[in-house]
């Protein structure tokens, strides 16, 4: 997992999706649109999803799970990558939003990144998608539906060093782990057009 990088989100969240049914202290409207803990893998737990490697957000009753996009821009170490990966999803529709990738010689380059709707896990006409179809699923805390949480990545064709990334003024763009594949670890699909944005969906019964 040496070609992955990981980042550290927890000072970048300012959004709260996922409770813990024990401790039902959510909003009453919605309640649909909140994921219940106990089907999601633990707190700041490592796993791998298409051979790439996330860690899950820290779940506390305290602390935002999230970053719900609003324009916010985050600076990272710098250094040369081939992909970015998203733990993601959209509340209430889909999205299909560009990001904007800056680099150290001040360059940037725009991708698009789906945000599949958060209570659709099947594949969907509206994104360019692997075979392979994964989702992160959890019960909504009514238990009336289900919920997901969908891998969506693009390639990054700059060859200089990232240094920041700039999320679109959408608040129902909900991110809760970004990982950056390095120069040696380019994301391939099984679709010919694997340079476009993608999405998958991975259904994890038990983590």
């Amino acid at each position: 997992m040496n070609d992955y990088v990981v980042l550290e989100l927890s000072s970048e969240m300012n959004n709260k999706l996922i409770y813990d049914i024990d401790n039902l202290l959510v909003p009453r409207n919605g309640i649909e649109d909140y994921y219940r803990s106990s089907d999601l893998p633990k707190s700041r737990e490592c796993f791998t999803l298409n051979n790439v490697p996330f860690q899950f957000p820290e779940i506390s009753a305290d602390r935002n799970d999230n970053l719900s996009c609003e324009s916010k821009k985050i600076m990272i170490a710098k250094n040369k990558y081939s992909s970015i990966h998203f733990l993601c999803s959209g509340f209430p529709y889909y999205y299909n939003e560009k990001i904007i990738l800056f680099f150290e010689n001040q360059e940037t380059e725009i991708i698009k990144i789906p945000f599949p709707a958060g209570n659709i896990g099947h594949r969907t006409r509206f994104m360019h998608e692997n075979s392979n179809e994964e989702v992160l699923q959890a019960r909504s805390l009514s238990e009336n539906s289900m919920l997901y949480i969908h891998h969506s990545f693009s390639n990054i064709l700059n060859d200089n060093k990232l240094i920041a990334i700039e999320f679109p003024d959408n608040p129902f763009c909900h991110i809760f782990a970004i990982t950056l594949g390095s120069k040696a670890s380019k994301h391939k699909s099984t679709s010919p057009e694997h340079s476009r944005p993608s999405s998958y969906t991975l259904m994890l019964e038990s983590i």
